[in-house]
C-alpha cells in the first residue's frame, strides 16, 4: 500500500490508529475515509501528470475535474466525486469555479507537490475507488538536479499521464529556428528538428531522470498514457479517421461506463499509435513501449476552442470538450476489472 502523498509503501495495520504516514519526510495526516475504504479492499491508484510549459496540462486537468464533478453525474447513475482533504477541496472547487467564469487556470508551479486525493463512487461494478492525482510542472524533469527534490511522487505513481502538445512542439521548432538564425548557434537553445524529435526528447528525459536520479524502473510498475493535448489546433493535419475520432469524442461518447467503452478507447489508442508510426514517430512509440509496463495513446481537446489569452470565448458547454475522459478511463482500465459481476441467480434463471 502507498501513502497517497509521498507514495512510500506502508503497512495498513500500523498506521490505522494514528492515521498518519510514518515516513519522517512526510508524516501527513491520512483521511480515515481513505484508510477505511482501503481496508475494505476498495481499489486505489496514484496518477502522476506531467506536462511541459504551454502544453495544456493544467487546463486539461481542470476540465477533467469539471466533467467528473458537474457533468458526467447526469450520465453515469449514482456517480459522485469527492475530495478527501482540504487542499484537494480547494484545488477542485477553485479550479472549476474559475473555468465556469471563463478564466483559464494558471500553469502549475514547479514546486507544486500536494496531490489531489479524491474518491469516486459507482465505477463499473465497484462501489468506491480512490485516486491520488499528482500534478507537477514538467520543468522538474528538464533539470536533473530538481528531480530528486520534487519529481519522485510522479515517478513512483502507478499511472503516468504524459501531456504533450504537437502544436506547441511545432511552435517551439519554429521559435528555435528563428532564434538560431538571428543569434547563431551559440544561443544555447536546443535544436528542434521536428515535433517527433521533441516528444521523443521529453519522454527520454523523464525516463532517464526516473532511472538514474531516483533509481526507479518504470517498466516494472508504471502504466504510461500519452495524452496529445490541444488536438483542435492540429485537426487539419490528421487523417479522416482521427478527425472523426475527435468529432465523436463529446459527452455522448460516455453514455455508459463499461467494458465496451474501454475496448473502444483502447482500439482508438491503437489507431493513434499507427498514425504516429506513419508520421515517422516510430522511435517515440518504441521508446515508450520499451520503458513502461503498458502504453496507451489518446488525443484530447479540453476546451474545443482556442482561448483568447487566459479567457474562453463564451461559456464552456458540456459538448465542447473532446475525449477528455479517455485518459481517466484508460487509467481505470489499468487498475480495475471492467467485467460485469456474475450474478448467481441471474445465471440460474438464464439456464432455467
Amino acid at each position: 500500500m502507498q501513502c497517497p502523498y509521498c507514495l512510500e509503501d506502508f503497512v495498513l495495520e500500523k498506521i490505522q490508529k494514528e492515521a498518519t504516514c510514518l515516513n519522517e519526510n512526510c508524516q501527513r495526516e491520512l483521511s480515515r475515509l481513505f484508510l477505511n475504504g482501503i481496508s475494505r479492499r476498495n481499489p486505489y491508484f496514484s496518477c502522476g501528470m506531467v506536462g511541459f510549459s504551454n502544453h495544456g496540462k493544467t487546463v486539461y486537468i481542470t476540465t477533467l475535474f469539471y466533467m467528473l464533478k458537474d457533468i458526467i453525474t447526469n450520465t453515469w447513475p449514482g456517480f459522485t466525486m469527492m475530495a478527501l482533504d482540504q487542499e484537494s477541496i480547494r484545488m477542485v472547487f477553485e479550479r472549476i469555479d474559475q473555468l465556469k467564469k471563463g478564466l483559464l487556470p494558471e500553469a502549475t508551479r514547479v514546486n507544486f507537490t500536494d496531490p489531489c486525493l479524491v474518491t469516486k463512487t459507482n465505477i463499473a461494478q465497484h462501489d468506491t475507488i480512490f485516486v491520488a492525482y499528482h500534478d507537477i510542472g514538467g520543468e522538474v524533469y528538464e533539470e536533473m538536479k530538481d528531480v530528486e527534490k520534487t519529481g519522485k511522487p510522479i515517478a513512483k505513481s502507478h499511472t503516468l499521464m504524459f501531456m504533450i502538445s504537437i502544436s506547441e512542439s511545432q511552435y517551439q521548432q519554429q521559435y528555435y529556428s528563428e532564434n538560431n538564425r538571428h543569434q547563431g548557434d551559440n544561443s544555447g537553445k536546443l535544436q528542434i528538428k521536428s515535433w517527433q524529435d521533441d516528444i521523443t526528447r521529453l519522454i527520454n528525459t523523464y525516463f532517464l531522470a526516473a532511472h538514474d536520479r531516483l533509481g526507479l524502473n518504470p517498466r516494472e510498475y508504471q502504466n504510461l498514457i500519452v495524452v496529445f493535448t490541444k488536438a483542435d489546433e492540429f485537426f487539419d493535419q490528421l487523417p479522416p479517421e482521427l478527425q472523426s475520432y475527435l468529432l465523436d469524442g463529446d459527452i455522448n461518447k460516455y453514455k455508459s461506463l463499461n467494458k465496451s467503452l474501454l475496448d473502444r478507447i483502447r482500439n482508438e489508442s491503437k489507431m493513434i499509435e499507427q498514425w504516429l508510426c506513419n508520421q515517422q514517430a516510430t522511435g517515440f512509440v518504441n521508446l515508450c513501449r520499451r520503458n513502461f509496463k503498458s502504453v496507451n495513446f489518446c488525443m484530447v481537446s479540453a476546451l474545443g476552442q482556442s482561448p483568447d489569452g487566459n479567457r474562453l470565448q463564451g461559456n464552456l458547454r458540456p459538448e465542447d470538450p473532446k475525449n477528455v475522459l479517455d485518459p481517466f478511463i484508460l487509467a481505470l482500465g489499468n487498475h480495475i476489472d471492467f467485467r460485469e459481476k456474475k450474478n448467481f441467480w441471474s445465471w440460474i434463471r438464464r439456464i432455467v
